[in-house]
C-alpha cells in the first residue's frame, strides 16, 4: 500500500498537507512552525467550526479528528476530508472573474442556521 504526504505550498498561514493511504485521502492542518501569537492558528477552534458547518454546508470538508498532543507532530493538528475542486488560495483570487465563485459559495452559506453558535 502506498503512503503519500504532500505539503501544499500556496498557503501563507497554517501548514496544510495532503495525506494518502492507498485510495484513502485526507488533509492535515497544523499551525506554522515557530512561535505563534496566543489564540492564533487554533486548530481546535477550526475543527469545532467545521464540525458545525459541514452538516449544513456540504462544500465544507468533514472534520475527522483533532489532536492536541504536541508530542506527535510538534503542535495540535486536525485531519479533515479531502475535497476535490477549487482551492480558494491567493492565486485563485488573482485570476480574472474568480471572485464570483467564492462569493457565491459564501452567500449560499449565509442564512443557514445550526440551532446554536459554534462559539457557545
Amino acid at each position: 500500500m502506498v503512503i503519500s504526504i504532500y505539503l501544499y505550498r500556496a498557503g501563507h498561514s497554517n501548514l496544510t498537507y495532503s495525506l494518502g493511504l492507498g485510495e484513502w485521502e485526507a488533509v492535515l492542518r497544523r499551525p506554522p512552525l515557530g512561535p505563534v501569537a496566543p489564540k492564533a492558528h487554533d486548530m481546535e477552534r477550526e475543527f469545532t467550526v467545521l464540525t458545525h458547518l459541514h452538516p449544513i454546508f456540504p462544500a465544507a470538508p468533514k472534520p475527522y479528528a483533532f489532536c492536541d498532543d504536541e508530542t506527535i507532530i510538534g503542535s495540535p493538528f486536525m485531519i479533515m476530508e479531502r475535497k476535490r475542486g477549487i482551492v480558494l488560495d491567493t492565486a485563485f483570487f488573482r485570476r480574472s472573474g474568480s471572485y464570483g465563485t467564492g462569493v457565491q459559495a459564501t452567500i449560499g452559506n449565509h442564512g443557514q442556521t445550526t440551532g446554536e453558535s459554534a462559539r457557545d
